[in-house]
């Protein structure tokens, strides 16, 4: 009995000298998930509908869209284009300009663009995930974008359009359905030089401010990619 005892004290020691090794060994290990989206050497096109959003007396309606290839996984180039000239068949002048109008027996002037194209550039600095309700994970990013281009613009009471040079910049962000499609939300502002007509009569020049809201489509070429070792 004596030696059966003896046999399992020693057995019982070694077992519990051997837990507390590995419990002194054990480290958390870390797993580090994949970006589920990858950008980089793909092209984007991006369609979009908005409208401007800072002019009281005239609301514009953009119909247009993106398309930029992204060279870098947070960084591309790409050319904008938005529509906004629909013989206010949609948008136009507002209830505050009619209002104004009627109130005052005056007319005020306020520009309008027509159509606007350009070049820009554009950088993600931000991106993540969140839980939806826990029942799926959806994965976004935030960015901005600045470019150059060409602005086509009148004004209510000056109806001979005229092209000049315009500047644009945006801020975006874009919600990821699968590898290649995503929702995409734009705030963007197009200044350029314009005409508006005084309340005297005389003509002018002024520095306008269009910013715009839109929302869209993010579709990726190819759709589908390789994670690189």
């Amino acid at each position: 009995m004596a030696a059966v005892a003896a046999v399992v004290w020693v057995a019982l020691s070694v077992t519990t000298v051997a837990a507390q090794d590995d419990g002194e060994d054990t480290e958390p290990v870390h797993v580090v998930q994949k970006k589920p989206v990858l950008q980089g050497q793909r092209l984007e096109f991006a369609p979009r509908f908005g409208m401007s959003v800072n002019d009281s007396v005239y609301r514009s309606v953009k119909v247009g869209g993106n398309l930029n290839y992204h060279f870098i996984e947070r960084a591309y180039i790409g050319a904008t284009f938005d529509w906004y000239d629909f013989n206010e068949a949609i948008g136009g002048r507002t209830d505050i300009y009619e209002t104004t109008t009627s109130l005052t027996n005056t007319a005020p002037d306020a520009p309008v663009l027509n159509y606007f194209g350009a070049l820009e550039g554009g950088f993600i600095p931000v991106s993540g995930k969140f839980s939806l309700f826990n029942a799926a994970i959806l994965y976004f990013d935030l960015g901005f974008s600045l470019g150059a281009g060409y602005a086509n613009a009148e004004s209510i009471a000056i109806s001979e359009a005229e092209g000049t040079w315009g500047l644009t910049g945006s801020v975006f962000g874009r919600l990821y359905f699968n590898d290649w499609l995503g929702l995409n939300v734009e705030v963007r502002d197009v200044l350029y030089p314009g005409r508006v007509r005084a309340g005297g009569g005389d003509i002018q020049d002024t520095i306008v401010n269009n910013v715009s809201f839109a929302v869209g489509l993010s579709i990726y070429l190819p759709p589908s990619f390789e994670y690189s070792n």
